[in-house]
């Protein structure tokens, strides 16, 4: 995820050529910081992907974040 991060303005800069392999690569990362947020189950995670997420979509506004958004919701209430 951190990855990602780091690689902002490079994607904001740069076509949407590879958009479906970006989103695909967000989907995954996302994905897995979300399963470990689920077995931590505590607040100071559930923040730090929260701030992770709102980073993310600076960096690739073209992603759909509805489904994590969700997830995320979710995670907060059961933390």
């Amino acid at each position: 995820l951190l990855g990602l991060l780091s690689n902002c303005t490079r994607y904001n800069a740069a076509p949407a050529a590879s958009e479906p392999e970006d989103n695909a690569r967000i989907e995954k990362s996302i994905a897995s910081f979300l399963m470990a947020l689920q077995r931590e189950q505590n607040d100071p995670l559930v923040e730090s992907a929260m701030f992770h997420v709102l980073k993310l979509k600076c960096c690739y506004p073209q992603y759909d974040y509805s489904k994590v958004s969700r997830q995320m919701d979710v995670l907060a209430l059961n933390a």
